[in-house]
């Protein structure tokens, strides 16, 4: 029995159709399109176009065990199964050609991937894989063997993992600017994003802190209570994003500081008081510490592996959705930690997501108090139901 060895490579765009023509090397090329109706941790089903001959395959995953089935199905079938697919289709050009041999496969990406192109070789003997040569029209290329983020699935859900985000620049640039709406990317790595949107916190935390210090009133209090909320949140949700003690340290002190600030007790004595707190030499080194950490442009400060952004941010969301219906089903009244939960997550990241239902939700909460949610149970408890099978879909 022969097997085949695949090894893949991330290449730069070129026009290789014209670079084969003038090498006098034959290839054929084939129009492809695929979409997923169902993705889980059992069961994958995808649809695929080739040319005019259209597939659907059906993967099925226990333990170890893998049970793939393809089927040959009518054009007419695979339009009306599109009407279902998660989140978008992927549409490329594939390109084979044979050098000495050795089978070639070059798929460019189109639309939202339009920058991707990726080289998969096929060879027949591991000393083979080891040892080839690329031809010298491919200059640039990267390995992706056994990457799956680069698998259609994940293009699919994520997007396109070739692109690489620096979030230290994104931070220079936030410095220089006022009122920027943070659009994170699907593929962007937790940390990365992570070390972003608490600098974009932090600033506006400084921002309102300066003007409370310059004009010490409630109103200006209340602001920069807002978001000290944020900053306390994040660490909340997010837990592990530091290494540990680094972690405890600011989790410790800013909690403690919203704590010695009572809202509800204002007054010239407190207002005082809450100056002094905030200008000691104390507070002045944390939020410096924390900045220092921020534009670290190391791991050494990270806390858990990094992993997508996206697929953190479902798994945390769907998680409080649950607690959250779980309350709501029992009668209880105490929502106000999922709520305010699901509100920051909704608030920062939804813009990851293009399914219509996190959107919905997205405007449920922000438009939406809690006492009026407490009111419309079922309402409530549909629209977590719908949401969460969305989720679920990226864990």
């Amino acid at each position: 029995m022969i097997y085949e060895i695949q090894r893949r490579f991330l290449i730069s765009n070129d026009d290789f159709l014209e670079i084969l023509k003038k090498e006098n090397i034959a290839y054929s090329k084939d129009k492809i399109r695929v979409y997923y109706t169902r993705i889980s941790p059992f069961c994958d089903i995808k649809y695929k176009k080739i040319n005019k001959n259209y597939y659907q395959s059906s993967y099925y995953k226990l333990q170890e065990l893998l049970d793939k089935k393809i089927n040959k199905i009518t054009k007419k079938e695979f339009k009306k199964h599109s009407k279902k697919l998660i989140n978008k289709a992927i549409d490329k050009i594939k390109i084979s050609f044979e050098i000495n041999g050795l089978k070639f496969y070059i798929y460019q990406f189109r639309h939202f991937l339009k920058d991707l192109v990726i080289l998969k070789l096929v060879f027949y003997s591991f000393e083979h894989a080891k040892n080839f040569s690329l031809p010298y029209f491919i200059k640039e290329y990267k390995e992706i063997t056994n990457d799956e983020k680069f698998y259609s699935k994940n293009l699919i859900l994520y997007g396109d993992f070739s692109k690489v985000f620096n979030a230290i620049r994104c931070i220079n640039f936030l410095e220089k600017q006022n009122d920027i709406e943070l659009v994170f990317p699907s593929q962007i790595q937790s940390f990365q994003a992570g070390k972003i949107l608490l600098y974009a916190i932090l600033k506006s935390l400084k921002k309102t802190k300066d003007q409370f210090v310059k004009n010490p009133n409630l109103y200006n209090l209340e602001q920069f209570c807002i978001n000290l909320d944020k900053l306390n949140m994040f660490f909340t949700l997010f837990d592990n994003f530091f290494e540990i003690n680094i972690q405890t340290k600011f989790q410790k002190y800013f909690l403690n500081l919203k704590s010695q600030i009572l809202l509800d007790q204002v007054d010239n004595l407190s207002l005082e008081k809450y100056t002094t707190l905030l200008v000691c030499d104390e507070n002045s080194k944390i939020f410096f510490d924390l900045e220092i950490i921020l534009r670290d442009d190391s791991i050494f400060f990270q806390g858990l592996k990094e992993q997508i952004l996206k697929r953190l941010v479902a798994f945390k969301l769907r998680k409080e959705l649950v607690f959250l219906k779980k309350k709501i089903i029992k009668s209880q009244t105490n929502l106000e930690e999922e709520f305010d939960k699901i509100q920051f997550l909704l608030f920062y990241f939804t813009t990851m997501f293009e399914e219509e239902n996190i959107k919905k939700l997205n405007f449920y909460f922000k438009h939406k108090k809690l006492k009026k949610i407490l009111l419309e149970p079922k309402k409530m408890i549909q629209k977590i139901n719908k949401s969460s099978k969305i989720l679920k879909i990226y864990n």
